[in-house]
């Protein structure tokens, strides 16, 4: 407290002799204008040049940088210039009105937001990047300019934040040409969103960055996007994806053809899609994708992709027919460690009540656990030849089925795999399965036809329950 409250004090000069500044020591200065901290301060107080409410600019050592929030509380607006070793400028701290700026060279970051902000916000000139979380949680966001210059929207998915996430107030939102990139979670939860444009320059959107937006009823996604869903943190053991989840609201999107990858929940939940053009450059399909997609009726897969991971559909209980093309080799699999190498994952069109027909492709060699389960509306189903393993419960519930055949060249039958089809009767197997496993795969039947195929001749057995 050496000078607190010397209002009439208007300038001070620190020898290089001071190593430390105490707390308070020019809090209520509100005189003074600028200050500069020699290099030989080694510690400075908590709120030292607190409510100093006329300083423009200020210079401070490097060592005493991460130190500036506590020792400026109530400062109004002001530079700050960080000195290096050798007396260069490395970095200066703008504050606003009602934004805090920081930079490095001419990059200007928006890292944080006053208590006094405004509803309706326009972001300087100047400024490249706006920081993860800034504006979180301001449901009274009303509109916000972003000027020309920003490259980045910036988010953090691991913790749940993102720059604009939770504006529930904001109901259009336009970007500048000159963001590149879209962060995680960047827009999530912003409930009244009904529309956003992306400009050609974004190439990146992160995960979850749209998650949640209940009112976006529609959004064109540029060529230009090579990467949807990414997460930069710890990707190693998190999911990348949830780009659009929970869009209820949303009847239409055009995925582009620079798009090589649908990720995990990419569209789970959005009700109101009713159909989707998965465009050539797609290859895979991931985990969940279109789960409880219930508006979606039907779906173009394109002849590119190679695999549709587990639960891809599941859920999509609209949906009436899907043709699955030649390219597609993996049905149900996953790219995630789940550290458990004894579970098959499958589910992809588990629950899709209202599918009545579907084609397995000759490229596919497993129908994984529970891929068809609860398709209640399930009247056939054609197993090619490549098929040589049947999971457990993979058609357990196909209520419609009634007669399947079974190619000679399954060698495993997993445990449930068509009980309770009630409606089913006749089967046709080959003799090398194990009539064990036959027994655990047929369950909930008083009686069925089986067929057993024997080399060159057949033999017909009722089997009863």
């Amino acid at each position: 407290h050496a000078f607190a409250d010397c209002t009439n004090l208007t300038s001070i000069i620190i020898p290089d002799s001071v190593t430390e500044i105490g707390a308070f020591a020019f809090s209520g200065c509100t005189g003074l204008t600028s200050i500069v901290i020699p290099n030989s301060v080694m510690e400075i107080g908590f709120s030292a040049f607190k409510n100093c409410i006329n300083m423009t600019e200020v210079s401070i050592p490097e060592h005493l940088f991460e130190r500036y929030r506590y020792v400026f509380v109530g400062c109004k607006s002001f530079n700050v210039t960080i000195r290096g070793k050798n007396g260069y400028t490395i970095k200066r701290f703008i504050n606003h009105d009602y934004l805090i700026i920081e930079g490095q060279g001419e990059d200007l970051v928006v890292t944080g937001l006053k208590d006094n902000a405004p509803n309706d916000i326009v972001i300087p000139d100047g400024v490249t990047e706006i920081g993860e979380s800034v504006f979180r949680g301001c449901y009274s966001l009303s509109s916000i300019v972003i000027p020309n210059g920003v490259t980045r929207i910036k988010g953090n998915s691991f913790f749940g934040r993102g720059a604009f996430r939770g504006c529930s107030g904001l109901t259009s939102i336009v970007l500048p040409d000159s963001v590149t990139e879209i962060g995680e979670c960047a827009f999530a939860d912003c409930s009244g969103l009904t529309s956003i444009t992306i400009p050609d320059s974004v190439t990146k959107i992160g995960k979850s960055a749209f998650c949640g937006c209940t009112g976006l009823k529609s959004i064109v996604i540029p060529d230009s996007i090579k990467e949807m869903g990414i997460a930069n943190f710890f990707d190693d053991i998190t999911k990348n994806g949830r780009t659009f989840y929970g869009c209820t609201s949303l009847t239409s999107i055009v995925i582009p053809n620079s798009l090589t990858k649908i990720r995990y929940e990419t569209f789970r939940d959005c009700t109101g899609l009713t159909s989707i053009v998965i465009p050539n450059s797609v290859t895979s399909i991931g985990e969940s994708a279109f789960a409880g997609c219930t508006g979606l009726t039907s779906i173009v897969i394109a002849d590119s992709v190679t695999e549709i991971e587990c639960s891809a559909f599941e859920g999509c209980t609209n949906l009436t027919s899907i043709i699955i093309p030649n390219s597609v080799k993996e049905i149900g699999a996953t790219d995630f460690n789940y550290f458990d190498d004894d579970i098959k994952y499958g589910r992809t069109f588990y629950g899709c009540t209202s599918l009545t027909s579907i084609v397995i492709p000759n490229s596919v060699t497993e129908i994984r656990d529970e891929t068809f389960r609860n398709c209640t509306g399930l009247a056939s189903i054609v197993i090619p030849d490549s098929v040589t393993q049947i999971g457990k419960s993979a058609f357990e519930g196909c209520a419609n089925l009634t007669s399947i055949v079974i190619p000679d060249s399954v060698t495993e039958i997993g445990e449930n795999a068509f009980a309770n089809c009630t409606n089913l009767v006749n089967v046709s197997i080959p003799g090398h399965l194990k009539s064990g496993d036959l027994l655990r795969a047929f369950k909930g039947y008083e009686s069925l036809n089986v067929t057993i195929r024997d080399n060159n001749s057949e033999n017909s057995t009722t089997k009863n329950k």
